[in-house]
């Protein structure tokens, strides 16, 4: 059984593709645990299709996705995850932006939440950029991530079970996550100033967009189930273990570990 589906989204990236794959697969190995790869091809070449055919000879693991038309971005991820069989999903940007030895740091703070979004460090002048373009969002949904840009995250099967994104509806990802009443945390992440990146279009949202996403948070209401049990459950020591609920919408992101009551 399939525990890591890693997702990798590109259009015209074979080449850089195939050239980080030996190291990728050194890295979802020290996980101890089956994975799979997932690269989605928004509709290459012929040449670029070829190359990644000739890939799947080599590699058992590696299955590549291709539409049948361009897309863009948030179109390659929505059928990456659909096509998804593991547990756990990582999606990682084709290039050579990003650093492969951050995947196990990103596992790992799952027993935290429910998706762990990458969070790139830049200076001061680009914090500042960022934060005013931010800033309609930040005003109506809060300041739940700092980088929702950032194409490095992982997340549970369940957090993104039937998720289809419009166009440019990935930076609002970490939002429609909490709605649904899972849990949402940040991690920083090394990353390459001017490193290669994969030729995809990624369409910014409009601003009405905006306001659907801040409409859908005003009205959802997670349900939280509960566990009855005949008796309190206790650890060790005869203390009683409570367990938070879920994250609400908009929420102070906290820890989901399972806390000792006195």
């Amino acid at each position: 059984m399939v525990r890591y589906s890693v997702i990798v989204p590109g259009r015209e990236v074979a080449e850089m593709f195939a050239r980080r794959l030996g190291e990728l697969y050194e890295v979802l190995g020290s996980l101890g645990a089956p994975f799979e790869i997932l690269c989605v091809d928004d509709c290459s070449s012929a040449a670029t299709t070829g190359a990644l055919r000739s890939l799947l000879t080599d590699h058992d693991d590696l299955r590549v996705i291709q539409l049948d038309r361009p897309g863009g971005l948030d179109a390659a991820l929505s059928a990456g995850i659909a096509a998804a069989a593991g547990d756990v999903l990582i999606v990682i940007e084709a290039g050579e932006r990003y650093f492969y030895e951050d995947i196990p740091r990103l596992v790992g703070r799952l027993s935290r939440a429910d998706l762990v979004c990458g969070c790139r460090r830049h200076g001061r002048l680009i914090k500042t950029l960022r934060a005013v373009s931010q800033f309609p969002r930040s005003l109506l949904l809060g300041r739940l991530v700092h980088d929702p840009s950032c194409l490095f995250w992982v997340a549970r099967r369940e957090a993104l079970a039937r998720l289809e994104l419009a166009p440019g509806m990935r930076r609002y990802l970490p939002w429609l996550v909490t709605m649904r009443g899972f849990r949402v945390c940040q991690l920083h992440v090394a990353h390459r100033w001017h490193a290669a990146s994969p030729q995809l279009s990624d369409a910014w949202p409009n601003p009405a967009d905006l306001l659907t996403v801040w409409w859908q948070s005003r009205r959802a209401r997670p349900r939280i189930a509960t566990q009855l049990r005949s008796q309190p459950q206790r650890d060790l020591h005869g203390r009683v273990l409570r367990i938070d609920p879920p994250q609400r919408p908009g929420g102070r992101v906290e820890s989901p570990e399972v806390r000792v009551e006195s």
